[in-house]
């Protein structure tokens, strides 16, 4: 008798202009057998500076995402990628509101990444966090900390690389960016997440912030080192998919995927 091949079937909708390794992240933290398939929108001349505009624009291209994988019969669609999405839902408020209308417009479960980013927070039962921004600039910082305000997260320290003395300036993220294709080196994400626990020894969780540091590789360590959940733009969203669908997650992915075991 046929039958299909995977238990679950997730859609991601990715941000444009880069290579994005959501895929190979979530298929590797998954315990099931999985199908994943993923859009890339065509977005000539996407702009990644220090501006948030193009709200409109932003939006019509998630929404060409997920058409494409209600089509291909995914059981949710997930939006990743954190600053692509705050210019369209900048508070909790609006994104919750911009998820159930395009829940509703599509006919399927759509999820954002920065509502994913608060529900594993509120799982893992963080209110005070402590928020490392990593490679951001500083308008994507404050677009985030902004969000996290309006959650109700009592934001007891924040800030960057250059904030935490682990790269000088802007001209030395710019650099990694350009020979990682935005993928930061497993040491320096490290870095970042067990240094905003040691800055805020009374948080309860480490909030990190953008899908270019691949935190799935690295939770085990920072949580073993720090004694603190990590919440992070990718294994959030990864979480989520497994809430929706209830795929469970490998053992040894930290504490807010094992969670799903």
């Amino acid at each position: 008798m046929a039958q299909m091949r995977f238990q679950h079937y997730v859609g991601f909708v990715s941000p444009p202009a880069c290579f994005d390794q959501t895929l190979q992240q979530f298929l590797g933290v998954c315990a099931d057998p999985v199908g994943v398939v993923q859009t890339l929108p065509n977005y000539p001349g996407a702009e990644y500076g220090a501006g948030l505009g193009d709200a409109s624009r932003r939006l019509a291209v998630l929404k060409d995402g997920i058409a494409a994988l209600r089509d291909a019969d995914v059981e949710v669609v997930l939006q990743f990628g954190g600053y692509w999405a705050l210019p369209y839902a900048p508070d909790l408020d609006s994104a919750r509101a911009l998820e159930q209308s395009l829940s509703e417009e599509f006919g399927i479960p759509v999820i954002l990444n920065w509502t994913a980013i608060v529900d594993a927070l509120n799982a893992v039962g963080a209110k005070r966090i402590s928020v490392t921004t990593g490679y951001y600039r500083p308008a994507w910082t404050r677009a985030s900390i902004a969000f996290l305000d309006s959650a109700g997260f009592e934001i007891l320290w924040t800030g960057d690389l250059i904030d935490q003395d682990i790269l000088s300036d802007q001209s030395e993220k710019e650099a990694i960016e350009d020979a990682t294709r935005w993928d930061y080196p497993d040491e320096i994400v490290m870095q970042t997440c067990v240094e905003a626990a040691r800055l805020a020894p009374n948080c309860d969780a480490i909030c990190q912030t953008g899908a270019g540091m691949r935190t799935s590789y690295v939770v085990k360590d920072v949580e073993a080192q720090t004694g603190k959940p990590l919440v992070a733009t990718d294994i959030a969203i990864f979480w989520a998919a497994m809430q929706a669908t209830g795929i469970t997650a490998r053992a040894d992915t930290g504490v807010l995927l094992s969670s799903t075991c």
